[in-house]
């Protein structure tokens, strides 16, 4: 594997640069292969990787991370088959950004997506993991369930297959998605026709991202040991889709006004998840793919379910309620039952899965392999891992997290609206946690922690205004504007 770099002192090479380097090292590799590899294939030859996506999923809602409610049976069994990251940190707390660093490698203020969501895709000129997968010679495979994961954003890059086909419609808004038990259907059909092949595959899925629409069936998960604390609080009809202090208002059920029934229906999405995975989880264990392929599962950001007084929404900040997302691999090699504490990046999945697939890197990229991690589960660096939303930046590191807004609060026009929601944007200020336990507790900013943070974000601001000025996307399709409307991510 190539050497690999998180931001720092590094300045960013061209993205054609590294795309052209990486395509033709990974063509010459596989060429190279095909040539001298006359006898069977090694098992190393013979590998692929099924990556997994969930949209909005909260680490600390899933029962096997200790939530007191059992809402992830089957991913919990799952999990013990391999490692699990306990503090996997989101590169953004919305969909977009996050889901192209996963595929890129690189933070968010580094690739042409930047810190907004929807309004810049990714240029050709950028790498992504299906190409270089492809230029190894694997099959690439996506099927996709949001609106901002359409091939419209670039995110196709690589993927022989793309399905993005959206056929259902959210309750209020009337715009399209896709279920996951559609998502898992399509799924399921792409990979049994798969036979004898290398493959990379991502499946999204878009549950449980709101609104908490849950198919029918679905009770709420039953308390474990002991039930979570309720908050008996009734909240008003939001005016937006921020949920400060108001239900967003495309999360708007009939007359359901109390916390409690909408954090109901998060965990119920979050059962309902779990039941289509155990489905993907069944078709591998038929195939015995699981003796060769790595699986990989982890979410794009949480969600805000009071933290900061913003409700079933995200997009406001980076605080952990938005950021904090599970990580687990399964696979040949990975030590089974292990739980690996430490910060790392959801965007790790691009080195870890070519480390894998022992195929080549670009020369620069922010993501770092866990896959030495994984097999012998054991503590990982611990950072600095960063990650960023539009109005604030946050690293992790050495047992701490430390989050801070990117502008100063003096500076009204920018906190005058939020443009993803179209609603309540306002400084939150510095504040920082201890990462030692399970669970995060308030500590006083460390200096340390906050010049590093600093310095990062001198670079990436430098890095988003480089590619501000160097990248023209043309005009986006009308039709596609007015679906981003509907989300409130653009005028």
């Amino acid at each position: 594997m190539n050497s690999v770099t998180r931001p720092g002192a590094v300045a960013r090479t061209s993205a054609r640069q590294h795309k052209i380097a990486a395509l033709i090292f990974g063509m010459l590799a596989a060429g190279f292969g095909l040539a001298c590899g006359k006898g069977p294939a090694t098992k190393q030859q013979q590998r692929s990787v099924i990556l997994v996506t969930i949209d909005t999923l909260r680490a600390d809602h899933l029962s096997f991370a200790g939530y007191p409610r059992l809402t992830s049976p089957r991913l919990d069994a799952f999990a013990r088959k391999g490692t699990a990251f306990e503090w996997a940190i989101s590169t953004c707390s919305y969909t977009l950004p996050s889901h192209a660093s996963m595929l890129t490698g690189l933070d968010p203020s580094f690739h042409t997506v930047g810190l907004m969501n929807g309004q810049l895709g990714l240029v050709s000129a950028e790498t992504t993991l299906a190409e270089i997968c492809r230029s190894g010679g694997l099959r690439t495979l996506a099927v996709v369930s949001n609106l901002l994961l359409t091939r419209n954003w670039g995110l196709d890059q690589g993927f022989e297959i793309y399905d993005d086909a959206l056929p259902d419609k959210e309750s209020e808004r009337g715009f399209g998605e896709r279920r996951a038990e559609h998502a898992m259907n399509s799924a399921l059909e792409k990979l049994a026709a798969i036979k004898d092949e290398r493959f990379f595959f991502w499946l999204h899925l878009q549950d449980p991202h709101g609104p908490y629409t849950p198919p029918d069936g679905i009770d709420e998960p039953e308390a474990t040991a002991k039930d979570l604390p309720r908050l008996e609080r009734v909240l008003p009809l939001g005016n937006d889709q921020s949920g400060f202090r108001a239900i967003p208002t495309y999360q708007v059920f009939g007359t359901e006004r109390a916390f409690e029934q909408y954090r109901a229906r998060y965990d119920r999405e979050i059962r309902s998840t779990d039941r289509e995975l155990g489905r993907l989880f069944d078709a591998l264990e038929a195939r015995g793919l699981l003796e060769s392929s790595l699986v990989v599962i982890t979410a794009d950001h949480g969600e805000a379910l009071g933290e900061d007084e913003f409700f079933f929404a995200h997009s406001q900040s980076v605080g952990l309620d938005q950021v904090h997302v599970p990580l687990i691999m399964v696979g040949p090699g990975v030590k089974p039952g292990a739980s690996i504490h430490g910060a790392v990046s959801n965007m790790d999945v691009f080195a870890t899965i070519l480390d894998f697939l022992d195929l080549p890197a670009p020369a620069l990229m922010h993501s770092e392999s866990l896959l030495q991690v994984a097999q012998a589960g054991a503590r990982v660096p611990d950072g600095p891992v960063f990650c960023a939303s539009i109005s604030q930046r946050g690293i992790a590191f050495e047992g701490e997290f430390l989050r801070t807004d990117r502008v100063s609060a003096a500076d009204k026009a920018f906190w005058k609206m939020n443009p993803l929601t179209q609603g309540y944007f306002a400084p939150l200020g510095t504040e920082a946690w201890s990462l030692a336990g399970s669970r995060p507790v308030k500590i006083e900013v460390g200096a340390k922690l906050a010049a590093r943070l600093e310095q990062f974000s001198a670079e990436a601001e430098a890095s988003l205004k480089r590619l501000s000025q160097g990248v023209d996307q043309g005009s986006m399709d009308e039709s596609v504007r007015k679906g981003l409307r509907a989300l409130g991510y653009a005028k």
